[in-house]
């Protein structure tokens, strides 16, 4: 896919992964429990996040003791992810 003259990846957070994984925010505590309760999330529950970015929300959900599949098209948000969320 071409945005004006570069692949969407060069266009994407992924081009600046470092800098968006330092500045972007996390959510507040209260929507992952939302979310926990919401789904019926359980030890042991597994999940796939579809865009998990530099891994922010994944790290968060994986406190939970759920097994989490994180997809990522980015390479770098990918790897960071894989960073922010190694044991």
């Amino acid at each position: 896919m071409m945005f004006q003259g570069k692949t969407i990846f060069d266009a994407s957070f992924d081009v600046y992964a470092d800098n968006y994984h330092q500045v972007r925010p996390g959510y507040p505590m209260q929507m992952y429990n939302d979310i926990r309760s919401s789904c019926g999330i359980t030890k042991g529950s597994r999940l796939l996040e579809i865009g998990a970015g530099s891994g922010i929300a994944t790290a968060q959900l994986a406190k939970f003791d759920c097994e989490i599949v994180g997809v990522e098209p980015g390479s770098q948000l990918a790897a960071i992810a894989r960073k922010e969320t190694e044991q």
